[in-house]
């Protein structure tokens, strides 16, 4: 396929990174755990005491689903690395906030999908060129973003890498495969951002996905891109953590 790379002229290779965080997780339920709604944190649930855990913060491996998934892009070297919450002042938001390398930028438009949470990355990344120079093509500003979930956290770096990678080639809309599988991360161009300002609800960039060239980046061997939906897929991917790591 015939490469483009008129926005990678225009804007530089800088890759930046959205984690999206702002969902309200109800699906994550189960095992005698009560969903607590409204903690503006990204769903919560009572572990069978009187604290209230957010989906996101839920532990895997001793460290929580959100900081698993904010790792990857950091470690790859994407810059920023945004998480986007529902509530600035959540503990989601506060938890992602102390994790080194990453900005937090709220979605206060959460309710209505996953679509906002893109748009409102995307505004804040745009908001970068204020502050580093005018818009025009210095290299400086960012030329792309990978965009992921806050519920993926055994995404690996390398996915980020190799769709970075892709972009450089010229690649204007990217998506890691495993097994042959499209997945996350995805990787939209700056040329292509203007397009997300159409989108709606929880299908986020699928539908741009399915009226734009793409290219599929294979990331398999680089991690996986199994999500947690409910308490029962957590304790699943806890017991296959546990088998997988070594006894200290």
């Amino acid at each position: 396929m015939a490469t483009d790379t008129a926005g990678i002229d225009a804007w530089g290779t800088r890759v930046a990174a959205a984690v999206l965080a702002a969902g309200a997780g109800t699906r994550f339920v189960g095992g005698g755990l009560e969903e607590r709604a409204g903690d503006g944190g990204g769903g919560g649930v009572e572990d069978g005491g009187d604290r209230t855990i957010p989906k996101l913060l839920a532990p895997l491996g001793g460290r929580s689903l959100l900081s698993r998934a904010l790792d990857a892009p950091v470690a790859a070297g994407c810059t920023p690395v945004i998480a986007v919450v529902a509530n600035r002042s959540s503990p989601t938001a506060l938890h992602a906030a102390d994790h080194p390398g990453v900005s937090v930028v709220e979605n206060r438009r959460s309710a209505e999908g996953m679509a906002t949470s893109m748009q409102a990355a995307v505004a804040a990344l745009r908001g970068l060129d204020s502050d580093i120079g005018s818009e025009g093509g210095t290299g400086h500003t960012v030329g792309a973003c990978c965009f992921a979930l806050g519920d993926q956290p055994l995404i690996g770096a390398e996915s980020y890498r190799r769709l970075s990678e892709a972009f450089v080639s010229g690649a204007r809309l990217a998506v890691a495969t495993y097994g042959a599988r499209r997945g996350h991360p995805v990787l939209i161009a700056r040329s292509l951002w203007s397009d997300l300002d159409d989108l709606s609800g929880d299908r986020g960039a699928r539908e741009l996905l399915e009226r734009t060239t793409v290219s599929e980046v294979a990331c398999d061997g680089t991690g996986s891109a199994v999500d947690v939906d409910t308490m029962d897929e957590l304790r699943a991917l806890e017991a296959e953590w546990r088998s997988a790591t070594p006894s200290p």
